[in-house]
């Protein structure tokens, strides 16, 4: 993995945009990496800062300036301590690595410093320490984009043994799995690839006789293909010559074929209502899914899974909702529909119906493809519709979460909306990135009875997308106000109904209807009249039976739907029977 570096070097020295320390839960100054970097920072400004947050648990960071460092950052990651390794150690420390890959991408960094994280006083045997590393960081680095990571170790030996377990992990030199693999596929797809994410296509670049690939050919977990130099076209020849590092992980040479066929079919690596088919009946939480080979070759934001894993709707749409999860939403798409294209249509129709005028889907996950656009206020009537189904808020409004809990190797997700966990009230919805779009986020956030939907598009990286979301939901806020007009249980009216068992019908807003005014301004003359038609039992709750029209100055500013506010059932002849005799006497005969 290209963009992994071990050197034997002091972190503190490292010429990166952050450096990690290997801190403790009190965050102050220890010995070790700690203490190096409390003195080459400044034992007094670090402290004070530390001091501030106070205490970061174990598993996690934080970050704070690197004053007088060459980093801009320090990142100060709590690892876990062995003792025998029990109480999920290998997760906790997985999870420093992780948790320090976000931080510094969230704040803007391109390079990032790592000591080897409790492998010191902590007592985490070196090589499990190395393993888990350098496992975590090429696990997320497909998700953070032109991230150099370095690893600094003080002693020829840490040097030797870091190297050694990461060429055996990303170096792979069996000939029998080379010779059976598709090479003629698998290099016109490396060229196509080049295509796509517009790299200028060339002879790779030597370096010490191996040819390198700027980019990983597939996230680490299914597949990658590294240093991998341009063959002779008689494969069957001088195979011993030719330079490759090919990583299966557990994948056939069959399975590893027929990922470069679907690769070459689609031409394309990359978020239809899910919830809406829950709530019809046609999907259900604990149904589990199987991820077929498309949904397990996607690119992009992922949760890894493999072909014919099974996973439940419930924990599909985490994978969704929080980490956007690419393999999960065509897994999805091909349950609620039979495939990607079928479901791809059925958004288009929806878009349609919703009146958009300015969107076209050409995928469900939004990655970049030709004729696959949208606009910032199709994105808020996409959003207006998405937050009616307050389930999927429970999924965009939760910052962290874990897939497959119960196995060996749980899988953290951490939503890529951090505002979901800096801002108050915001409970959603989505993040986007691609090369041509630039970072986007449609966030929705609720005080009080207002929900505001804001929509930014294009944002250069993730920290200006954040501040300028916040803008407006402060602006929002701050300025404006909802006031209740009617509210979704008031009787706004009884109307009689014919052949009931019971004569009058309440009637009922089939929503709270709201007005939105300046907080500076005086309170506005709003009343409304409803407009009921006739009404014949049986009726059911919830039946439209007419409008309700919102008046402001003598002119309607809104009309909503009234429904029946409980079951009326028909009365029997003999009660109508009854009813009509006892009109009779009042001159009033009811002929039906």
């Amino acid at each position: 993995m290209e963009r992994i570096h071990i050197v034997k070097k002091s972190v503190t020295k490292l010429d990166v945009d952050c450096v990690v320390n290997a801190a403790n839960e009190g965050l102050w100054a220890g010995g070790g990496v700690c203490g190096a970097i409390f003195k080459e920072a400044g034992y007094n400004e670090l402290t004070d800062a530390c001091t501030k947050i106070g205490h970061c648990d174990t598993g996690n960071a934080v970050i704070t300036p690197g004053f007088q460092l060459k980093a801009k950052y320090i990142i100060h990651a709590v690892g876990p301590q062995w003792h025998g390794g029990s109480h999920n150690k290998e997760h906790l420390l997985r999870k420093c690595y992780q948790t320090a890959l976000l931080l510094a991408r969230d704040n803007g960094c391109k390079s990032i410093g790592f000591p080897l994280i409790s492998s010191g006083i902590y007592g985490y045997p070196k090589k499990e320490a190395w393993q888990v590393a350098l496992r975590a960081v090429a696990d997320s680095l497909d998700s953070f984009v032109d991230m150099e990571v370095y690893f600094a170790v003080l002693d020829d030996t840490m040097l030797a043994m870091g190297q050694e377990i990461y060429h055996a992990m990303f170096d792979y030199t069996g000939d029998s799995l080379l010779v059976s693999i598709d090479k003629e596929k698998l290099w016109q797809c490396i060229e196509l690839l080049c295509k796509i994410r517009k790299i200028e296509w060339k002879t790779p670049p030597s370096k010490n006789g191996l040819n390198y690939f700027p980019f990983p050919i597939y996230p680490e977990g299914i597949w990658q293909v590294f240093n991998l130099m341009k063959p002779d076209r008689d494969y069957g020849k001088h195979m011993e010559q030719q330079p490759r590092n090919i990583v299966p992980s557990e994948m056939s040479v069959e399975q590893i074929n027929t990922r470069l066929t679907l690769i070459q079919r689609s031409e394309r690596f990359g978020d239809g209502n899910v919830a809406a088919e829950i709530e019809n009946g046609n999907l259900k939480w604990d149904e589990m899914i199987t991820a077929s080979e498309k949904a397990a070759s996607m690119g992009g934001s992922q949760i890894f899974l493999k072909v014919g894993e099974k996973m439940s709707v419930t924990d599909m749409l985490k994978g969704i909702s929080i980490a956007s999860g690419n393999d999960a939403t065509v897994a999805m798409a091909e349950r609620i529909s039979g495939s990607e294209e079928s479901f791809v249509k059925k958004m288009n129709d929806r878009a349609k119906e919703l009146g958009l005028k300015n969107t076209n889907f050409i995928n469900a996950t939004g990655l970049t493809a030709d004729n696959h656009y949208s606009s910032a206020n199709d994105m808020v009537l996409i959003a207006r519709e998405l937050v009616k189904h307050e389930k999927i808020l429970e999924f965009t409004g939760t910052y962290e979460d874990y897939l497959r809990k119960d196995t060996k190797s749980p899988f953290w997700l951490v939503n890529t909306n951090r505002l979901v966990r800096f801002y108050s009230g915001v409970d959603g919805l989505k993040t986007g990135f691609t090369d041509e779009a630039g970072y986007c986020l449609t966030s929705t956030a609720k005080r009080d009875n207002m929900r505001l939907i804001t929509v930014v598009m294009n944002e250069p990286d993730i920290s200006k997308r954040s501040a300028d979301t916040s803008k407006m939901l402060d602006y929002g806020f701050n300025v404006y106000m909802v006031r209740n007009i009617i509210d979704d249980s008031s009787i706004i009216d009884k109307v009689k109904v014919e052949l009931g068992k019971n004569t009058e019908a309440e009637i009922i807003a089939n929503d709270k209807i709201t007005v939105l005014s300046k907080k500076s301004e005086e309170k506005r003359n709003i009343t409304y009249k409803a407009n009921i038609d006739k009404i014949v039992a049986p009726v059911k709750k919830g039946d439209k039976v007419g409008t309700i029209d919102i008046i402001e100055d003598n002119k309607v500013i809104g009309t909503v739907e009234a429904t029946v506010k409980e079951d009326i059932a028909k009365a029997n002849i003999f009660a109508i029977f009854y009813r009509n005799l006892k009109n009779t006497f009042k001159g009033n005969l009811l002929l039906k």
